[in-house]
């Protein structure tokens, strides 16, 4: 028999994963709009005034031809390169890089609200979960691609 503290563990896992199989098929379709992010930062990015100052509120995602384009373009200095791409259907990926570090966002889809998870990477090697995030759709601003 499990302890009352494990019952709780179990219940909270087993409805997490729930919760991710409940991720909704994806088209470029239903992604392209204007979101609203709302961050719940791991440790590693609650003490870093840095990844804070980098990490966007808002996000436009939106196509050219077979790109998936980004707004904004650039985040905290990485700007060579901003794109979407979907991911097996079921997710889409959200990535800024400079080169040398990048950020990139997991995001998975339930009715018309993206949720998922920000990892940082850098080129030695690192790859560092710095949050979940809920992308909420929002009106865009004329000034949105």
């Amino acid at each position: 028999m499990l302890s009352p503290v494990r019952s709780l563990i179990l219940g909270l896992v087993l409805g997490a994963l729930a919760c991710d199989s409940k991720s909704e098929p994806v088209t470029r379709a239903t992604i392209v709009g204007c979101y609203d992010l709302q961050w719940a930062y791991t440790r590693l990015a609650d003490t870093s005034s840095f990844l804070k100052s980098i990490l966007p509120h808002t996000l436009t995602l939106d196509t050219n031809g077979l790109v998936g384009t980004v707004e904004p373009k650039v985040v905290g200095n990485w700007s060579d390169s901003s794109y979407w791409e979907m991911k097996n259907g079921r997710s889409v990926i959200v990535f800024w890089s400079s080169g040398f570090a990048a950020l990139g966002l997991d995001l998975r889809s339930r009715g018309d609200t993206l949720f998922g998870d920000a990892r940082l990477y850098h080129d030695a090697g690192g790859d560092y979960r710095i949050g979940r995030l809920r992308a909420s759709p929002a009106a865009c601003s004329r000034n949105a691609s």
